[in-house]
């Protein structure tokens, strides 16, 4: 089973800086309509300019550019500037 988290839903940086809000969708990777949900999802955040990665076996980041269904855990976040 997969896992697509969106951090940072809500997210409103011109004006208060804040970053909130968190979305999940899960999917069994053989259920194609699962799959196609969350992959509609992804690009939809992707296209928008937000980063993907996807946390592996050893805990680690890894930066992601495009959808797969036989990954367990992707998450979406989008870009925020610093100062």
């Amino acid at each position: 089973m997969g896992r697509l988290r969106i951090i940072g839903k809500e997210t409103n940086l011109m004006h208060y800086e804040t970053v909130q809000g968190e979305e999940e969708l899960n999917w069994i990777k053989n259920n194609d309509e699962q799959t196609d949900k969350a992959r509609q999802m992804f690009q939809k955040y992707f296209m928008k300019g937000w980063i993907a990665y996807t946390v592996t076996h050893d805990n680690k980041k890894k930066q992601i550019f495009s959808f797969s269904p036989e990954l367990e855990e992707i998450v979406l976040v989008p870009i925020v500037s610093g100062g």
